[in-house]
């Protein structure tokens, strides 16, 4: 898991805070890619599940710090799905 400082740019939705957790099969390619961004409203953030498709929704990880924390942190991929950076040439 990482944690990213958006700085006075901010977030996409006006926080300063970016959460990230990477997950990669190597052998189909696929990845899960769960981001987390502050929103204006001081520790309170949304989540996107990105995934090769697209946006796969929140999975009800939205919330505070601490909650979003925990989501991610308990958070299984599915099989054959290993924690790394997801490689550039993936993302499309």
């Amino acid at each position: 898991m990482r944690i990213y400082d958006a700085g006075e740019q901010g977030t996409a939705f006006n926080g300063r805070i970016i959460i990230s957790r990477e997950f990669f099969n190597p052998d189909t390619k696929e990845y899960v890619h769960i981001e987390a961004h502050e929103t204006a409203q001081e520790g309170q953030f949304i989540v996107a599940f990105w995934v090769p498709d697209g946006n796969d929704g929140g999975h009800g990880f939205d919330g505070l710090l601490r909650h979003v924390i925990k989501c991610m942190q308990s958070y299984t991929p599915p099989a054959g799905f290993v924690e790394m950076t997801i490689p550039e040439d993936c993302y499309g």
